[in-house]
C-alpha cells in the first residue's frame, strides 16, 4: 500500500539529513517512523518548509515544497509520480489542505483522500486574542508595521486561514479526529464527511522515562509555548502573582526566548510586541526572579524541562487536544489544565488533572496550589494520567489503527 502524507513540518530526520534544525512537530517523527516499519506499507511524505526533490531516508521517501511554491503543479506531479493508494494530509489549518481537496476532487479520488484534525483555525480565530487586553491587540513596533506581522496582522491571517480551512472540510469526505470536540464541529461543517478517530502518536522520547515527584524541582512550574498568544502565557503571569504571595520561591519555566535578552541590535528591531507585553508585565508584577525561559530545546531538552516541574500548566484560551498535555500526562505528572475545547475528553477533575475555568486566574492559581500543597494528591493525579495516556497514546494501537482506517478507505 503506498501512502503519500502531507504535513505542515518536516521530519526532524530530513532536516538533519540537510543540516538544518527543526523542532517542530516532533511528534511526526515516531509516528511515520512506526507506520513505515509496517511491510504492507510504503511511506511518501511531502513537508511544507524547504524545497527538495525526492528522497529516500531509512526506507521512506521524502520530498519538500514551500508555501510560495506552485503546490497544485508540486502535488499533481506527485500523484502521476507516485501513484498512491491513499493520500493523508496532516492538519487543516493551511492552504496546501485546500488545494489537495480540491485537486483529488478534481480527479474523483475523494474516497482515497483522509486529513487528520489538529487544531482548528476558523475556531481558534474566535479565540485568537484570549485575554489580551485591546491596546495590546492594537500595538505595533515600527518593524511589524513595516512587514505586517503585528498582532491585527497575524489575526486577520488566520481569519484567512479558516476560510479556506472551511472550504477544505465541506469538500472533504474522510477525516480522522480525537477529541468530542472536532467531531462536533467537523460534522457542523460538513454533515455528509465520514469521521475516523485515532489518537496521535506522542515524541518517542516522552515514552522511555517518567516523571518523580522527589526529583522534581518544588515549587515550579513548567509551560510549553511561551510565544503563542493562545497558550495564555500572560494568563499564567496573572496567576502567578496570586502563587507568590503564599509560595514566595515559585518558579516557572517557558519554553522560549527571553523578552529581555537580544543577540544583537536586529533582533531587538524584531521584537515582537506580545512579547513586549510579556516583559512589561514580568517587570510591572516583580516576577523576574520567577520566571526563567529556557529557549528552544529538541526533544530530549523537552522531556528534561517537564521532569523539572512540580505541576505542567496549559493556560490555553482553546485547544483540541493538546499533545503537550499529552506528554506531561504519559510522564505521569500532575496537570493543570484550562477546561476549554476536547482537554476534557482526556482530563477528569480531580482525578488525572485538574481543571480550570479559562478566564478565571483564581481557579488557575488554586489549581497549581493544590498541587504544591497536596504530595499525595498531586502523584495519585500524576499516576492515573499516566493510565490514561499510556491508553490514548499507545503507539502500537494507534499504529494498527490508522493502517486500518488506510484498509477500510481502500476496500469502499
Amino acid at each position: 500500500m503506498k501512502v503519500l502524507w502531507i504535513t505542515n513540518n518536516e521530519p526532524t530526520v530530513v532536516a538533519e539529513h540537510f543540516g538544518r534544525i527543526n523542532y517542530s512537530g516532533g511528534w511526526i517523527n515516531y509516528s511515520h517512523e512506526l507506520l513505515a516499519n509496517d511491510e504492507k506499507i510504503e511511506l511518501f511524505v511531502l513537508s511544507n518548509g524547504f524545497s527538495y526533490s525526492w528522497t529516500e531516508i531509512n526506507g521512506i521517501h521524502y520530498a519538500g515544497f514551500q508555501g510560495r511554491d506552485n503546490y497544485p503543479s508540486i502535488f499533481s506531479m506527485a500523484l502521476d509520480e507516485i501513484k498512491p493508494d491513499i493520500v493523508h494530509v496532516w492538519g487543516t489549518e493551511y492552504e496546501h489542505f485546500l488545494e489537495t481537496a480540491k485537486l483529488m476532487k478534481a480527479r474523483n479520488m475523494l474516497d482515497r483522500f483522509i486529513v487528520s484534525i489538529q487544531g482548528l483555525v476558523s475556531i481558534y480565530d474566535q479565540y485568537y486574542c484570549f485575554a489580551l487586553p485591546e491596546r495590546i491587540q492594537r500595538r505595533k513596533t515600527l518593524y511589524e508595521k513595516l512587514r505586517h506581522t503585528s498582532i491585527e496582522d497575524a489575526h486577520r491571517a488566520l481569519h484567512k486561514r479558516g476560510i479556506r480551512e472551511k472550504e477544505g472540510i465541506k469538500i472533504s469526505s474522510n477525516c480522522i479526529g480525537r477529541t468530542d470536540w472536532d467531531r462536533a464541529i467537523i460534522r457542523q461543517m460538513n454533515r455528509e464527511i465520514t469521521y475516523y478517530s485515532c489518537y496521535e502518536i506522542l515524541r518517542k522520547a516522552f515514552y522511555q522515562t517518567q516523571w518523580k515527584y522527589e526529583d522534581c524541582e518544588k515549587h515550579s512550574i513548567v509551560f510549553s509555548q511561551s510565544r503563542y498568544i493562545l497558550k495564555g502565557f500572560h494568563v499564567l503571569l496573572d496567576a502567578l502573582v496570586i502563587v507568590k504571595q503564599f509560595y514566595p520561591d515559585v518558579k516557572v519555566y517557558a519554553v522560549g526566548k527571553s523578552p529581555f535578552e537580544f543577540a544583537n541590535s536586529i533582533e531587538k528591531i524584531k521584537r515582537y510586541s506580545f512579547m513586549d507585553y510579556i516583559g512589561e508585565k514580568i517587570i510591572d508584577y516583580d516576577l523576574t526572579d520567577n520566571v526563567i525561559f529556557v529557549g528552544s530545546l529538541n526533544e530530549k531538552q523537552m522531556v528534561d524541562h517537564y521532569k523539572r516541574g512540580n505541576v505542567f500548566v496549559c493556560a490555553s484560551g482553546i485547544e483540541n487536544s493538546s499533545n503537550s498535555v499529552g506528554e506531561a500526562m504519559i510522564l505521569g505528572m500532575p496537570v493543570v489544565a484550562s477546561d476549554v475545547g476536547g482537554i476534557k475528553t482526556f482530563i477528569e477533575h480531580n482525578k488525572n488533572g485538574i481543571l480550570y475555568q479559562a478566564d478565571s486566574v483564581n481557579m488557575l492559581a488554586d489549581g497549581i496550589m493544590r498541587v504544591f500543597e497536596d504530595t499525595d494528591k498531586a502523584i495519585e493525579m500524576g499516576r492515573n494520567a499516566k493510565i490514561t495516556a499510556d491508553r490514548i497514546y499507545d503507539p502500537v494501537a494507534n499504529t494498527k489503527n490508522m493502517i486500518s482506517i488506510y484498509e477500510h478507505l481502500i476496500m469502499i
